[in-house]
């Protein structure tokens, strides 16, 4: 299984739990980390930074790594995998990766000799099937002026898990965008995109006309001149803007 990190609300997933699905994992603005360790297992090497809670392998001049289920510890197949240079998250071509479904072994693979680290993510087996599942919602105070997506998601009872096309996301607390410049009429959409949860305002972000704002999150974006949204997008909402307010949004959600 592959993981892309997304924005910090948590995502994770793949519609099957089969080697080489992909798995998008979306993680919560404060780190799911506490005493009794990441993801509940303590014993393993674990590691707790921006993207959430990991078993964390630090890997010298490899070709390949095998990562048992000894030591780290995830009890099921279903387990995201990132790899890291200097901090940086490498893309997915850039490695090889599986899954062996009855040991739980993961088995990491370069073309070339490797340093950097091997990051692997928790477990979301099954689907949920909440109304409330990355719903949208407008908030703001003392004028409408946020989006909301997932806000009744939650890491202790209420976490989201849908699949979408062949990748299931998982969310475990909401993302936020602000809206905070643009006189006149306009419209906002909400999205995921390869590895971005993108709220996407049809207008530019200078000049005569222009719509600015701010997402809450590492890993999601503000773009800009979004008149649809893009092939292949999850889509999650449209809002009308009129005079720096959200006005209405249409649930956009595929389920």
């Amino acid at each position: 299984m592959k993981i892309i990190t997304l924005f910090t609300a948590l995502l994770l997933g793949a519609a099957s739990l089969v080697a080489q699905d992909p798995i998008i994992i979306v993680i919560p603005s404060d780190p799911y980390c506490d005493e009794t360790g990441c993801y509940g297992h303590p014993d393993p090497p674990t590691d707790c930074d921006e993207t959430g809670c990991k078993y964390n392998l630090a890997v010298s001049n490899k070709t390949s790594v095998t990562i048992g289920k000894a030591a780290h510890g995830l009890d099921g197949p279903a387990i995201g995998i990132q790899v890291y240079v200097g901090g940086v998250l490498q893309p997915e071509f850039s490695h090889t990766d599986s899954i062996n479904q009855s040991t739980y072994a993961v088995t990491v693979s370069w073309p070339q000799s490797f340093s950097g680290n091997v990051k692997l993510g928790g477990l979301f087996p099954s689907n949920s099937s909440s109304s409330e599942d990355f719903k949208p919602a407008i908030d703001g105070s003392p004028y409408p002026n946020q989006l909301k997506i997932c806000p009744g998601c939650n890491k202790t009872n209420a976490v989201a898990v849908r699949a979408v096309n062949g990748v299931r996301y998982v969310g475990m607390g909401a993302v936020v965008y602000t809206h905070v410049l643009g006189a006149g009429y306009s419209a906002l959409r909400a999205y995921v995109e390869g590895n971005k949860l993108v709220f996407g305002l049809n207008g530019p972000s200078s000049g005569w006309g222009s719509f600015t704002g701010s997402c809450a999150g590492a890993n999601c974006k503000v773009s800009h001149n979004i008149a649809s949204f893009p092939s292949g997008a999850v889509q999650l909402a449209t809002c009308d803007l009129a005079n720096g307010q959200i006005m209405a949004c249409t649930d956009n959600r595929p389920w």
